[in-house]
């Protein structure tokens, strides 16, 4: 399997990470959709995934992109990568996978369900009383998933 069997290649000459790529970044993601579901950026020597189903499609074709290489724009981080699940492939990847999901399974959340919706609701109310708040920072952040 090629690339442009996940959806067609084609190509945007831009600098991703240039300021004023940046500055204007719906812009540029928007010609990035409009041009296709993978697209190659010539400046950064990489491709962009583009759509939702593209990306999902790409996450199944681990015959096609090989994480194990690396899966980071900086190449230092590529030739130093860390055992981690995200940069691994085929049963290796398969093993980490299953351990990170273990504490997320059905069974591990129902022993902590209620104190789980209990953390939320302080949360919410906390919130709500606030006169803003940072939906990052003080609210994404909040429930650990691990």
């Amino acid at each position: 399997m090629k690339v442009n069997q996940l959806g067609g290649t084609g190509s945007y000459d831009i600098d991703l990470y240039d300021p004023e790529v940046l500055l204007n970044s719906d812009e540029h993601y928007r010609n990035l959709r409009e041009i296709g579901p993978i697209v190659y950026l010539p400046q950064n020597q990489m491709y962009a995934i583009t759509t939702y189903d593209s990306v999902r499609a790409a996450l199944r074709a681990d015959d096609v992109l090989i994480s194990g290489q690396g899966v980071s724009a900086n190449e230092i981080l590529n030739e130093n990568r860390p055992a981690v699940a995200l940069m691994s492939d085929g049963e290796i990847h398969k093993r980490r996978r299953d351990v990170l999901l273990q504490p997320l399974k059905p069974a591990a959340l129902r022993d902590i369900k209620n104190q789980i919706y209990s953390s939320a609701d302080t949360l919410v109310a906390d919130l709500v009383a606030r006169d803003g708040f940072c939906v990052v920072k003080d609210f994404a952040t909040y429930l650990p998933v691990t």
